[in-house]
Formats: C-alpha cells, sequence, structure tokens
C-alpha cells in the first residue's frame, strides 16, 4: 500500500473517530447554533483516498477545477472529471454531492472517488454548494438545480449525453440528490417548493445514495452524532421538527411510481441504517425499481462506501457501476 494512501486513511480516520466527542461538546451550548457549526465543520476536511490503482486512473482521467456553475450564492462551483478515452462521444453524467451535515464538507473529500468514477467511462461533475448555518434550506436545492442546468447548457462542450443523467450523494448529500430527484418526478412537490424541474423523466436515469436521511419526523431517534445541531442549522429552527417545511426535506413522502430508478446502501454501523431502509420500502410500495445493498456483522461506518481500502467498500464500487451500465440507454 502506497504512502499516499495511508497518508490520506490517517488523516479521514481520526476525523471520523471525533466527530462524536464533538457534537457531544456542541449540544451544550444551544444559544446559538453558529459556533458549534463552525467548530465541527472543520472535522470535514478530510479525503476519502482513492483505490490502491488511483495513480492508474489519475493518468487515464483529466480533472478541469472549480467551475463556476453561476450560482450568486457562495461555493457555487464544480470539477468535472472526464475519461481520456473517446474524447468526443457523448457520456453518461453522474452529478456527484458531498456530505457534511449541512454545514461543511468538500468536493475535496469525494475528488478521488469522482476521479475513479469516471475512469469508467462517465463525465462525473463533483459538486460544492453553500453551508449552513450561513445558508439554509432550500439553497442546496437551488445552487445544485443551477449546476444541472449549467451542464444541460454546456453539454457540446463536457461532451455530455444528457438522456443518461445520474444524481449521486453521500449523507447529507444523498438527501439533497434524492430531493432532487423527487422534484423532477413530482409535480405537486416542485410546486409547493417553486423550484422548477430542470431534467424530464426521460433525461434522469437513476438515483444513488449514499448512508443517507430521508424522513426528518424520525431521523433523530436514530441517535446519529449531531444530527439535532445539523438540522438546526439546516433550517433554522432550534426545534426542527416545528420548522413549516420540514415534510419538503423528507423523500419518502415524495416518492411517486414516475420517482427514478435508486442505487441506495449504508453500513451496518451507520445509525443511519434505518432511513435507508425505511426508504427502501417506499419504493417498493411505489413500485419504484431499486438495487440495495445492506450488510450484518461487517461494522461498516456511515460514508463506508467512499473508504475504498476496504473490499466493502470496493464490491460496492462494482455494483455502482453495474446500476449505471445497466440503466445507460445507448443512442
Amino acid at each position: 500500500m502506497n504512502d499516499r494512501f495511508e497518508k490520506r486513511k490517517s488523516q479521514l480516520i481520526p476525523a471520523l473517530a471525533v466527530v462524536g466527542t464533538i457534537t457531544a461538546i456542541a449540544t451544550v451550548n444551544k444559544i446559538t447554533v453558529k459556533p458549534a457549526s463552525k467548530f465541527i465543520r472543520l472535522l470535514f476536511n478530510g479525503v476519502y483516498p482513492g483505490p490502491k490503482n488511483y495513480d492508474e486512473i489519475k493518468k487515464r482521467t483529466v480533472v478541469i477545477k472549480d467551475i463556476n456553475y453561476g450560482s450568486a450564492i457562495e461555493n457555487g462551483i464544480m470539477d468535472i472529471n472526464m475519461p481520456l478515452d473517446n474524447l468526443n462521444r457523448k457520456k453518461p453524467l453522474i452529478v456527484l454531492l458531498h456530505g457534511g451535515g449541512f454545514i461543511g464538507g468538500s468536493k475535496e473529500a469525494t475528488a478521488e472517488y469522482a476521479r475513479t468514477l469516471a475512469s469508467y467511462g462517465y463525465i462525473v461533475a463533483n459538486v460544492d454548494y453553500a453551508f449552513a448555518p450561513e445558508h439554509t434550506y432550500p439553497t442546496p436545492i437551488i445552487q445544485v438545480s443551477k449546476a444541472i442546468s449549467y451542464l444541460k447548457e454546456n453539454s457540446e462542450m463536457f461532451n455530455i449525453d444528457i438522456n443518461n443523467i445520474f444524481i449521486a450523494g453521500g449523507s447529507a448529500g444523498a438527501q439533497i440528490a434524492s430531493q432532487i430527484a423527487a422534484i423532477q418526478t413530482n409535480k405537486k412537490l416542485s410546486d409547493i417548493m417553486g423550484i422548477a424541474p430542470v431534467l424530464t423523466r426521460d433525461e434522469i436515469k437513476g438515483v444513488i445514495l449514499f448512508c443517507g436521511l430521508y424522513n426528518m419526523n424520525n431521523v433523530s431517534e436514530t441517535g446519529f452524532p449531531g444530527i439535532k445541531e445539523y438540522l438546526w442549522a439546516y433550517t433554522g429552527e432550534k426545534d426542527f421538527k416545528n420548522y413549516k417545511r420540514l415534510d419538503e426535506i423528507s423523500t419518502v413522502k415524495h416518492i411517486t411510481e414516475e420517482y427514478p430508478p435508486t442505487f441506495i446502501t449504508a453500513g451496518d454501523m451507520d445509525k443511519l441504517q434505518s432511513q435507508s431502509k425505511e426508504l427502501v420500502e417506499v419504493l417498493k410500495d411505489n413500485r419504484v425499481s431499486y438495487t440495495s445493498i445492506f450488510f450484518n456483522d461487517k461494522r461498516l461506518l456511515h460514508q463506508y462506501q467512499f473508504m475504498l481500502w476496504t473490499k466493502e467498500a470496493l464490491n460496492t464500487l462494482e455494483k455502482v457501476i453495474e446500476f449505471i451500465d445497466n440503466k445507460v440507454e445507448i443512442m
């Protein structure tokens, strides 16, 4: 195992280990969520290392960094990851949204994962968005919609096949991705939010959800570290369950038969796993095609899928690729 891989791994693991401690400290001071948010935000600066062959992956891909996608709000940038083979051929697009509890994180955390995905023949847009509590809900939804519009408008420049688009995300990014997909396929939700769809049902071929949260009415009961602080910051309401728009954020309430095919997974030691399993049941009830991966006795943490030094993460990556390839429509 190379030094780069071990260094990145050593940077990530301590951050994961102390999240619970820091969020416990944050709960002591409930006068304002801003100091706690800024403190916790520092923990989301880790980078998930790519697989052992990442040096080879870099030779087969190229990244265009920090593209401004036209948002008037801060952090409105993204990286475009592209495979070097068949540069002039249009390719499926994956829009990847990082996690960070709505208050932190960065596209840099998922940069190597995004480039790894691109090596399989896709265009991967690794998207940043603004943080709470400075920018509350629905700011990320508005920004990601803008990013997708930008990608469609510039599809020729990046050789994007707009008829094969996938929305993916991890943790808070999974919640955002799931809601973006619902807006495209549920007119009632779109109308309530006042956010128009930016994709047709034929253009969005799938949703890829890693370790997310999908029901805000019971998510605090999971015991996920810091969840109350995260949602306080995101909604602007200390008692977030009283937030008047809370139901909009609960994707389980907005699934219809038109919802895109879904890939969903969570680690068995992730306290949010129950949220993914609940969403699966709603997908079943609405006859939505889905692929799910869950585990028993593997001790897999939150965001395990990005930990590509484990065989389970590598196996899930293979299943993600299989899911995408099975949904892509060849022109």
